[in-house]
């Protein structure tokens, strides 16, 4: 695909990390106070904002102007206007050592659903960490465009940790099933990847008011941070394994099921998600 993403293109895919997310994946990365950190699509500046809980060194790229301006009116001369792709010198000038991404999943002419944002940031990164929600699809990988990404991203890179996230953590904005994936920069993949199942979170659906939190949200980050620091293989929750690009980055093909917590429910909602999946790849006869 053309570097080159049109910013009318882009708009109509924006989506914006939750400030719960944002805040989980900021601590899951151990964010100091000498850290640099970048969001390259940073849209209003979640992320940002996330983030200067634990640094000043912080910096956002919006390409869409309006989205632009408003995070501009609290960040200042943080954030600049400008196309991701043509930021190359700049990111290497600033050396970040952090980059918390939200990539476009569907703009035109990309059939990586975003994972080309994540592969440049790598590569014009010297060290540290990256970490991206990214859509489902990049996880599983069976486009052979998301493929070639996945293998050559491993040959220089680790892939440390993908967390399965809800399915309506952008409700009501987009329906999409997304994932977290925090790759170590620099360091080619030869070690066992900390797979973890977090789609609950504590958030409901609820009309008009969009996803409100029910069960305790405080509790249920520090089970996953606790998870995800030890690297713990628990049933139903979590696994550790080592995989190539060409294999599914998602926890749910490798963790063993509790099954005596399924119920009716459980089957009935991955039934109708997998026809709904098929439906929207064609692939339903």
């Amino acid at each position: 695909m053309s570097d080159k993403l049109t910013a009318n293109t882009r708009d109509k895919n924006l989506i914006f990390t939750p400030s719960h997310i944002a805040n989980f994946i900021c601590k899951a990365l151990g964010i100091k106070e000498s850290d640099k950190v970048i969001d390259p699509n940073c849209g209003y500046g979640l992320f940002l904002k996330s983030a200067k809980n634990y640094t000043d060194n912080i910096f956002g790229i919006e390409l869409v102007e309006d989205v632009y301006k408003v995070a501009k009116e609290e960040f200042e001369d943080t954030v600049i206007n400008a196309d991701f792709f043509d930021c190359e010198n700049l990111i290497r000038e600033k050396k970040p050592n952090i980059a918390l991404m939200n990539p476009p999943f569907n703009s035109s002419g990309d059939k990586t659903n975003g994972f080309v944002f994540v592969e440049k940031m790598l590569d014009w990164m010297e060290s540290g960490y990256v970490a991206v929600i990214l859509p489902m699809s990049c996880a599983i990988g069976t486009a052979k465009e998301i493929a070639k990404i996945k293998n050559g991203i491993l040959e220089k890179h680790t892939l440390d940790a993908v967390f399965t996230l809800p399915s309506d953590l952008f409700h009501p904005n987009a329906n999409v099933s997304t994932c977290c994936m925090i790759f170590k920069v620099g360091i080619p993949n030869n070690t066992e990847t900390f797979f973890g199942y977090f789609k609950d979170d504590g958030f409901v659906k609820k009309k008009n008011l969009g996803r409100v939190q029910k069960d305790d949200w405080n509790s249920i980050e520090e089970e996953w941070l606790h998870l995800y620091r030890d690297r713990s293989n628990v049933n139903g929750k979590s696994v550790t394994k080592l995989v190539n690009g060409d294999d599914e980055w998602l926890c749910e093909a490798y963790m063993e099921t509790d099954y005596s917590k399924l119920t009716r429910k459980d089957f009935e909602k991955t039934v109708r998600d997998y026809l709904a999946f098929l439906i929207k790849n064609g692939d339903y006869r």
